[in-house]
C-alpha cells in the first residue's frame, strides 16, 4: 500500500511520541530505583507502614506505576512543596489502593478507598476540594480495616536518616 506524505508524517509522529514516552518512563524508573528513601508513617489506630518517599516531580509522576503489588505494611507518601489541590489517577497501576490526603498539620482531610486500576483512557482522577500537603497511598482496604476517619492526625518525620 502506498502512503502519501501526510500519512508518513502522522506515522512518524506517533512513533516518535511512543519512543519518547518509553524513554521517559524507563529513565524515571532508574532515577526512582537509585534514590529510594523510606519513612515510617504511623496512624492513630496503631498501624504503621513503611512508605516510600515521593518528594520530587519525577518520583511523584511515577508513583506506584508498573508495580505488581504492594505489601500490607508498605505504601508511598507524596510530599509536595506547597499545600494545594492535588488529583491522582490510577494510570498503569496494577492493583487497588486507598489514597489519603493530609493537610500541613498531617490531619486526614479526605480519602478514597479501593480505587481500581485504570482499564481505559481517559483514566478518572481522584481528589477533593481542600488543600493537601501530603498524600499517602496504601493497599486497598487499609483505611477501613484500620478504622481511620477524616480529621485524624497521622505521624511521620521527614528528617533524613
Amino acid at each position: 500500500m502506498k502512503r502519501n506524505g501526510r500519512q508518513s508524517f502522522k506515522l512518524g509522529r506517533i512513533l516518535s511520541i511512543t519512543l519518547i514516552s518509553i524513554f521517559i518512563f524507563i529513565s524515571l524508573a532508574f532515577v526512582s530505583a537509585a534514590e529510594k528513601r523510606y519513612i515510617t508513617v504511623r496512624f492513630p489506630s496503631g498501624a504503621k507502614i513503611r512508605a516510600e518517599v515521593a518528594d520530587t516531580e519525577e518520583k511523584r509522576t511515577l508513583g506506584l506505576m508498573f508495580r505488581d503489588h504492594l505489601d500490607p505494611d508498605q505504601g508511598m507518601i507524596f510530599i509536595f512543596p506547597v499545600a494545594d489541590y492535588y488529583r491522582f489517577w490510577m494510570k498503569n497501576c496494577l492493583f487497588d489502593i486507598d489514597i489519603i490526603w493530609l493537610d500541613e498539620k498531617k490531619r486526614i482531610v479526605y480519602h478514597e478507598e479501593n480505587l481500581p486500576p485504570c482499564k481505559a483512557d481517559p483514566c478518572p482522577s481522584y481528589g477533593h476540594q481542600g488543600k493537601a500537603l501530603y498524600v499517602v497511598e496504601t493497599t486497598g482496604g487499609f483505611f477501613k480495616k484500620m478504622g481511620l476517619k477524616n480529621g485524624m492526625i497521622v505521624e511521620f518525620s521527614l528528617t533524613k536518616s
